[in-house]
C-alpha cells in the first residue's frame, strides 16, 4: 500500500474540532483513511470516544449559550447559510475530489449532483429560516404571530447505511442549523 502524498508532502492528520479548536481524541488513537480505489493512505484521523462526544456536546452547549447564533436575526443566520452555499460552489471541484478519494464515489456525480444539492440545501434552509422568522397570520379577525427561536444543540444519529447517500447528513444539518444553533453529528456503526 502506498500513501497519497507527493514528494516532500506530508499526509494530513485530521483532528476533532471541539469548541472551535482542533484537538486530538482523548485516547490519542487514530485510524487510517484510505483511497478505496488503490488503498493509498490519505490521512490519519483522530478516533473519537464517548468522552470526546461529551466534550463536544458541552462545547456546543456553551457556544449556543454564549455565542452569537441565538441572538442573530433570521436574516443574519440566513446570510451565514448563503455564504456557506457560496463557499461550496466556489470550492466544488476540490470538494468533489475529496469526496471521491475518501468514499470512492464517481467524481462526476460528486461534482454535478451531490455538491450542487449541498449548496441548494444551504440556500433553501437559509430562505426557510427567514420565512419562519415571524410570520403574521390573520385568524378570525385577529393577528397572530408565531416565532421559532433557536432551540439549542441537536445531535442527530445517522445509520451507516444512510451515509451511502452523502448529502443525507448534510441536508439534515442544514435543516436543523436553519432554526437550531449547533448540530453535532455522529455516524453510528449499527444498522
Amino acid at each position: 500500500m502506498t500513501d497519497a502524498s507527493g514528494p516532500g508532502e506530508t499526509l494530513p492528520q485530521i483532528r476533532h474540532l471541539i469548541g472551535g479548536q482542533p484537538t486530538d481524541g482523548l485516547s490519542g488513537e487514530c485510524f487510517e483513511s484510505r483511497d478505496p480505489h488503490d488503498g493509498a493512505l490519505l490521512a490519519t484521523v483522530a478516533r473519537g470516544s464517548r468522552q470526546d462526544g461529551e466534550r463536544a456536546i458541552t462545547a456546543a452547549r456553551t457556544a449556543f449559550d454564549d455565542g452569537p447564533w441565538p441572538s442573530m436575526t433570521a436574516k443574519e443566520r440566513a446570510a451565514v447559510l448563503h455564504r456557506l452555499a457560496d463557499l461550496v460552489d466556489q470550492h466544488a471541484d476540490d470538494l468533489a475530489l475529496l469526496e471521491t478519494r475518501d468514499s470512492g464515489k464517481v467524481i462526476h456525480l460528486a461534482r454535478h449532483a451531490d455538491l450542487p444539492r449541498v449548496a441548494h440545501n444551504f440556500r433553501f434552509f437559509a430562505d426557510y429560516a427567514e420565512k419562519l422568522a415571524h410570520p403574521d397570520l390573520e385568524v378570525r379577525g385577529h393577528r397572530e404571530r408565531i416565532t421559532y427561536d433557536p432551540a439549542g444543540n441537536v445531535p442527530p444519529l445517522v445509520l451507516i447505511s444512510d451515509v451511502a447517500r452523502p448529502t443525507s447528513m448534510r441536508w439534515r444539518r442544514r435543516m436543523f442549523t436553519s432554526v437550531a444553533a449547533r448540530v453535532m453529528s455522529r455516524v453510528t456503526g449499527m444498522t
